[in-house]
């Protein structure tokens, strides 16, 4: 088996079972027959994706057509449809997100990609004609985008096996009889993705594209250098130990190719303060330089975590640490020329998260909590908020999220985020909300955080006394394993932190009571839609904080319901 077939079958894992593998070929091949597409078709490519997303995608030019994959515990299919009918995609309890195909947002008769809850549009089927009318509103965009005479790019790199497996029955019908696919398959891949935070890619920030202000600047490495000994970038403390990603083998390669003048990818840095730049894309390099440059010297604090080189590829002749290279070796350095892109000050902010969440490809790619971190250094009031609220006891006995990647600070600023914001913010990214949330935390004074502080705690406290270490789970059943869900998490913190401290007790002794009326919730089909798809849709959330709201008013008649009643659309 080549390594190309290899690509593709380790697709295959985003499939629970066979059937649902056949059904995606099916599509796919049934796109080829009704277009008189094959594999030397000059428009067409077939893109089997690597790395955390897994996925397959059939496309025209550079434009998918129809694409599945695995994410936030979803299999997820896209299909390129008509913009005039978006109302109807939008509102289909299927429905995940669109994507423009263009930057500019208003192209008349421009198509948009929309993504859908595969499972859930499958079990609709049999209720109604969607799916039917998704493929043939799918076709007519196929039909559109052909004449358009397309000619995919980099056609030689796509996977020929994605073809085979979709256009040749013989091919397929081997492959699906000698793989393993089950559930047990994606079992690992959705208990990584529950690690990890589950909005890094909710973001649509609109902005006015004259407002970008970045220049680009060729420098010698020296001058990087330079401000690395002099605390001139911000290397980024709060999370320093992810700047150590790489291995000695990966970073001894990098040095040997400055030493070779093998040219180095472009380095971003957010200038607003011209005297300490902020790390966008390159950090795993400028660590590699930190460690090898800056640390030789001998009176640096950081002198015994040194870079040591050894076993290099080519230079076999070159060892040890800085100290040790030629002069020849040590001017080759210096004067290794590098692209530089700056931010400029006058950027607005919404911009560079913007920047931050396009710009960021590196070894270390930054998600989106540790992008917030960065982009609020100057006014750390938040953060250090954060912090100090991620210490607390009663949080991490009931919040079962690791450190790691600063995920215990996002689930924080989510309680915070229903806290202090108003309803109408909520506009249907949590992402953004949360992005606002923390730039309204730095301007709190100190009464208001030993406020939220207070609250915090308390519904804490009073979810570990009724759930107990079923706390935040759909899964109420002692002898099975429990599940951290942040949307659950989002509306119990908000209700029980409305609890008068003198209530607290009583609303504790009606455990029993208070757990069964939960269960049944789980049992409300519309309700665990809302906590598991699409769960950042602002219909979405209404419906989960009614829900819960008509569930715990008669323990607490005083509890106020969050109704975000100004912006309905999805």
């Amino acid at each position: 088996m080549n390594n190309e077939e290899q690509i593709f079958i380790n697709q295959l894992h985003i499939f629970a079972n066979k059937e649902d593998v056949i059904i995606y070929l099916d599509l796919c091949n049934n796109i080829l027959i009704k277009n008189n597409l094959s594999w030397e078709s000059k428009s067409l490519k077939f893109a089997a994706l690597e790395g955390e997303k897994l996925g397959l995608s059939l496309m025209i030019g550079n434009r998918k057509i129809i694409g599945i994959y695995r994410e936030k515990n979803k299999l997820t299919i896209g299909l390129i449809l008509p913009s005039e009918k978006m109302k109807i995609y939008l509102e289909h309890p299927s429905f995940i997100k669109k994507y423009d195909f263009s930057n500019q947002k208003n192209i008349e008769n421009e198509p948009k990609f929309i993504s859908f809850d595969f499972l859930l549009i499958q079990k609709n089927t049999t209720q109604s004609s969607f799916w039917e009318n998704i493929l043939k509103d799918n076709q007519e965009c196929i039909e559109k985008e052909l004449e358009k005479n397309y000619h995919a790019k980099s056609k030689n790199k796509q996977n020929y096996y994605f073809w085979k497996a979709c256009a040749e029955m013989d091919y397929r019908n081997q492959l699906l009889a000698t793989i393993s696919i089950d559930a047990n398959n994606i079992r690992q891949y959705e208990e990584r993705n529950n690690e990890i935070e589950e909005d890094d890619e909710d973001y649509d920030y609109s902005f006015d594209p004259s407002k970008v202000d970045i220049t680009t600047e060729q420098r010698s490495l020296d001058s990087l250098i330079s401000r690395l000994k002099y605390d001139g970038i911000d290397m980024n403390p709060d999370f320093q130990r992810n700047n150590n990603l790489w291995s000695n083998e990966n970073m001894g390669r990098l040095i040997e190719s400055i030493l070779l003048r093998l040219p180095l990818p472009a380095f971003y840095f957010d200038a607003s303060d011209n005297e300490n730049w902020l790390v966008v894309d390159g950090l795993q390099r400028l660590s590699t330089i930190q460690k090898f440059v800056v640390y030789a010297d001998k009176e640096h604090k950081e002198h015994h975590n040194r870079l040591i080189l050894k076993d290099l590829k080519i230079l076999k002749d070159v060892s040890g640490d800085y100290n040790a290279l030629s002069g020849t070796y040590k001017r080759r350095i210096a004067e290794t020329q590098i692209t530089v892109y700056l931010i400029k000050p006058a950027t607005p902010i919404e911009v560079k998260y913007s920047i931050f969440h396009r710009i960021n490809t590196g070894g270390l790619k930054l998600n989106a909590q540790e992008i917030r971190n960065s982009l609020n250094q100057k006014e750390k009031k938040g953060t250090e908020f954060l912090k100090e609220l991620s210490k607390e006891s009663a949080f991490k006995n009931i919040v079962r999220v690791s450190d790691k990647r600063m995920q215990d600070k996002e689930i924080i600023l989510r309680f915070l985020a229903f806290q202090i914001m108003e309803t109408h913010d909520y506009k249907g990214s949590l992402g953004i909300f949360l992005d606002q949330t923390l730039a309204k935390l730095n301007t709190l004074e100190q009464k208001k955080y030993d406020e939220l502080k207070d609250k915090f705690i308390k519904a804490l406290q009073i979810t570990e006394n009724i759930f107990e270490e079923k706390s935040f789970s759909t899964n109420l059943n002692e002898d099975e394993k429990s599940t951290f869900n942040r949307a659950l998490y989002d509306v119990v913190m908000y209700y029980f932190a409305q609890i008068d401290i003198n209530a607290k007790e009583n609303i504790i002794q009606q455990k029993e009571n208070i757990i069964e009326d939960f269960e049944a919730l789980f049992n409300d089909n519309d309700f665990n839609e809302s906590i598991t798809s699409s769960t950042g849709s602002i219909v979405k959330v209404n419906l989960r904080f009614q829900k819960i709201y008509d569930t715990l008013k008669k323990y607490y008649p005083p509890l106020k319901l969050w109704k975000n009643d100004k912006n309905t659309q999805n």
